[in-house]
């Protein structure tokens, strides 16, 4: 599907506005761009003009963009919280009773 991520003319328009609007700021002001990986290493997860986007590295397939429905806002900076220290601490009690005896 080529066209399948494509936007309307006014649309594409109101995000080049913001986006030009961002890069005319001065560099103090502007705020800062990133990239993150997943906990895997295999999902790249990035800020674009149509949202943010989640790419599988090994196939280099899109996944999903995140947010493309939201036109007045521009993702710029991504933070991302995974729960790894907590799935590993479940994984190492997972045999042990419960606290309070039972």
């Amino acid at each position: 599907k080529p066209f399948a991520h494509r936007l309307d003319a006014f649309d594409f328009g109101r995000r080049v506005a913001v986006e030009k609007e961002l890069r005319g700021l001065p560099a103090e002001l502007s705020p800062p761009s990133n990239a993150l990986f997943d906990h895997s290493g295999t999902i790249l997860i990035y800020p674009s003009l149509l949202g943010i986007k989640l790419v599988h590295i090994p196939s280099n397939r899109l996944l999903r963009i995140v947010g493309r429905a939201e036109s007045t806002e521009r993702f710029v900076s991504l933070a991302l919280w995974q729960d790894r220290a907590l799935a590993r601490a479940r994984a190492l009690y997972a045999d042990a009773p419960p606290v309070g005896g039972a």
